[in-house]
């Protein structure tokens, strides 16, 4: 019996107009004609195929699968196929058709409204920065996935608010989805995937925490100063730029501070995307996790490391892999716990690291281990409170997930 396929995302294919390129070149009048056809009778073929394969349920509809756009640079083309998404027809869309134009102009000058009501309703609080919002609401209404009670009770546990209502939080998450509807693309000469596949000594993986609501927020201020459709490309792109720069700098101190923190020649690292891998040459002792986490703890990004620490002589490569998720999943459930009740600064000024003490996937002991910034100084209550959160977090992912590891103290 052949897998079936149970459902896809929309890819948009962008088409760069030949008419823009810098050099000379003999261009038909009718390219855009012909890549119309080329598109249209390669989606025939494809969905043909698909539904000849066996590989779908009975009655997928596949025609919608791809969406494509035309425009004088892929920011340009990147808009046009994701206007076409919202047209019933899948054809090939030109960003210089007059109807995409005011569509988006229509948006951009409905967002600036619903910009400057949220600001009023929510002015006086620490939700409100620089001409939008506080990056972590762009962060708790994109991952609160239109849940409004959830994303209602995450706000007020950030911000300690006394009550939002539910009407802003609607309107916040209106808001965000229409937002991200001008993010740029985000190209890609090569991709490098972090895996710790050759990690049997051992190792640790890292996610930096808030690429998406960085990138979100920088469309949101970009959009805040855009008056038209052009402009908001041209300045959405500049925030994506700025984003990517800084985050690039994020992912040098964390390389920094693995350089200082283990012998030379200890660790191989490499970062993809909003991930990073250590893979140990030689397994890595509790002083050296230590120093990794004290480290990151005093960089300029506290609090945006989520570590997770693999031991040796874990055979399976795909276990290796799956405990560094299940470690990372452990202290995201963390941080958002004790985002209700410690204080923001503090909290930031914590990076912790999981250590999966286990060579048995699903299965075994997990210790927190922490590291301070420089200036933050807990009360023994607050430690408590922390390994109390800890234990809590871990079976919380064991319902979740299936699993049965115990939290070490």
């Amino acid at each position: 019996m052949k897998p079936q396929i149970q459902g896809w995302s929309l890819i948009s294919i962008l088409i760069l107009n030949p008419r823009a390129l810098p050099f000379p070149a003999s261009v038909p009048k009718d390219i855009e004609e012909q890549l119309e056809k080329v598109f249209d009778k390669t989606n025939a073929e494809f969905n043909k195929k698909l539904k000849e394969s066996d590989a779908l349920k009975p009655g997928t509809k596949t025609e919608d699968w791809f969406r494509a756009g035309i425009g004088n640079s892929a920011d340009e083309a990147n808009m046009a196929a994701r206007y076409s998404r919202q047209l019933d027809k899948n054809e090939v869309q030109s960003f210089r058709k007059d109807g995409l134009k005011t569509t988006m102009q229509q948006k951009i000058t409905s967002l600036e409204k619903q910009r400057q009501e949220l600001r009023t309703e929510v002015a006086g609080t620490s939700m409100v920065d620089g001409r939008t919002f506080d990056q972590d609401v762009f962060d708790i209404v994109r991952k609160g996935k239109g849940d409004t009670a959830q994303v209602q009770q995450a706000l007020k546990n950030r911000y300690a608010l006394s009550d939002i209502s539910t009407g802003t939080v609607k309107k916040l998450q209106s808001y965000v989805t229409a937002t991200d509807e001008f993010s740029p693309g985000i190209y890609i000469a090569k991709r490098e995937i972090a895996h710790l596949n050759a990690a049997d000594q051992g190792g640790l993986s890292v996610d930096i925490i808030g690429l998406g609501s960085a990138n979100l927020k920088g469309t949101a201020e970009a959009l805040a100063s855009s008056s038209n459709v052009n402009k908001a490309l041209e300045s959405t792109r500049a925030a994506e730029k700025a984003v990517t720069k800084k985050f690039n700098d994020q992912k040098k101190q964390f390389e920094d501070v693995l350089t200082r923190a283990v012998p030379s020649g200890k660790l191989k690292s490499l970062c993809s995307g909003d991930d990073c891998v250590a893979v140990a040459v030689k397994p890595l002792n509790q002083a050296e996790k230590q120093d990794i986490l004290k480290g990151l703890a005093n960089t300029d990004y506290s609090g945006t490391y989520r570590l997770a620490f693999i031991p040796d002589g874990v055979q399976n490569v795909s276990s290796r892999n799956a405990l560094a998720n299940h470690g990372e999943s452990v202290e995201k459930i963390l941080r958002q716990s004790l985002g209700s009740e410690m204080e923001p600064r503090k909290l930031k000024g914590l990076t912790f690291g999981v250590d999966m003490r286990t060579q048995n996937l699903n299965e075994g002991s997990v210790k927190l281990l922490m590291g301070e910034a420089n200036g933050v100084t807990l009360t023994a209550h607050e430690r408590k409170r922390i390994q109390e959160a800890f234990k809590a977090a871990i079976q919380k992912f064991n319902a979740s997930s299936s699993t049965n590891y115990n939290a070490l103290p």
